[in-house]
């Protein structure tokens, strides 16, 4: 199986690929570890399409499907994420933290 190089980021990843998403930083992965069983099923589906507009729609869905079907994080991480995205990465980690802690305590 062909190696995975990371598209997804963040909490979108964590549902991807169903892992903590410490495990595949900075190193190649196969995708066999990040899809189990799914990865040959969706090598088998996207070498069945006919051109490359039938295969990047193939694989939309298959992704779209995954991420539907995956882990989704908990209430305050989820939050946390929201906040980062908002303020374009121009935040501090330790005001996310405060309010994450005061979200946990409440």
């Amino acid at each position: 199986m062909s190696d995975f190089t990371s598209f997804a980021v963040g909490i979108h990843a964590f549902a991807l690929l169903s892992i903590p998403l410490h495990e595949p930083h900075n190193r190649v992965v196969d995708l066999d570890e990040l899809l189990g069983a799914d990865a040959e099923l969706w090598a088998e589906q996207l070498s069945g399409t006919p051109d490359w507009l039938a295969r990047f729609t193939a694989l939309d869905n298959l992704l779209a499907d995954r991420m539907r079907a995956g882990p989704e994080p908990c209430p305050e991480l989820a939050s946390a994420w929201r906040q980062m995205q908002r303020a374009g990465g121009a935040i501090r980690i330790a005001d996310v933290a405060m309010r994450l802690d005061a979200a946990i305590a409440t």
